[in-house]
């Protein structure tokens, strides 16, 4: 994740277009405790890549750090919609181009579905080489799935249910989308 983040900040600049990938989970957990656990960005690190996140508690933007060994990227974001308990969007103001939301849908049965979508400016003279797929497996096998499934286990565990299935999500429990 962090040499992607480092190859879209060394060729931003460019005509750009946007990647977005999605997955979605269900969570045996209460809809605004996930809401709420998502929300309290300082937590991030729990569940993500994300080594730090910094929150200006005046103005609620944050810096974000994304570190592997000797390389960090960092960039400046701001949450764009906070509908509690079900929405949250955000969009990069400074550094790697992203933008996301965040859908959580009660179940009905003490649950709910967790909706992610990360949405990455891609430079047209990589364009090719995202849109085969390979940048996108990329971002779902070392982001998405096991940031939602961190998170699942996390909010399970805080709910005081069971963890049946503490494997990464199968195909049938994650949804994957591209689109530019």
């Amino acid at each position: 994740a962090v040499w992607v983040a480092g190859c879209l900040l060394a060729l931003g600049g460019a005509q750009a277009r946007w990647l977005q990938t999605s997955a979605s989970k269900v969570i045996r957990a209460p809809v605004g405790q996930t809401y709420a656990a998502w929300r309290d960005l300082k937590r991030m690190p729990e569940w993500s890549p994300v080594s730090r996140v910094d929150v200006d508690p005046t103005s609620g933007d944050s810096q974000w750090h994304l570190g592997y060994h000797a390389i960090e990227v960092s960039w400046k974001a701001q949450v764009v919609t906070d509908e509690y308990p079900s929405l949250l969007r955000w969009e990069s103001t400074l550094g790697v181009p992203n933008r996301g939301e965040v859908r959580f849908t009660a179940d009905g049965r003490d649950g709910c579905t967790m909706a992610l979508t990360m949405s990455y400016q891609i430079p047209e003279r990589i364009s090719r080489i995202v849109e085969s797929g390979i940048v996108q497996t990329f971002i779902l096998r070392t982001c998405l799935r096991p940031t939602m499934q961190q998170f699942c286990e996390a909010m399970e565990r805080e709910a005081g249910g069971l963890i049946v299935d503490q494997a990464a999500p199968t195909d049938a429990q994650i949804t994957e989308t591209l689109r530019r």
